[in-house]
């Protein structure tokens, strides 16, 4: 499970905890990592269009590094 800000990160780490899920930042494989994707409600087109980059890059680098988090570091 993905949160854009520290506070949904608690608020999700909860819920994995109790489901064996694994919990992180969105923000934290983007380039440069950041723990913290703005919410851009109310901000200008520009800021909308900032914010959309900052997350497609990030899930572009997940998606990358997606198959060695799958296999744990036990697997190889």
């Amino acid at each position: 499970m993905l949160g854009m800000q520290p506070t949904h990160l608690r608020a999700l780490q909860q819920i994995a905890d109790a489901s064996g899920a694994h919990a992180s930042l969105l923000g934290l494989w983007s380039k440069p990592s950041r723990p913290w994707i703005e919410d851009p409600f109310g901000l200008s087109p520009e800021a909308f269009e900032r914010v959309f980059r900052q997350i497609e890059d990030a899930v572009d680098r997940l998606l990358v590094d997606l198959p060695h988090l799958k296999e744990g570091p036990d697997s190889g």
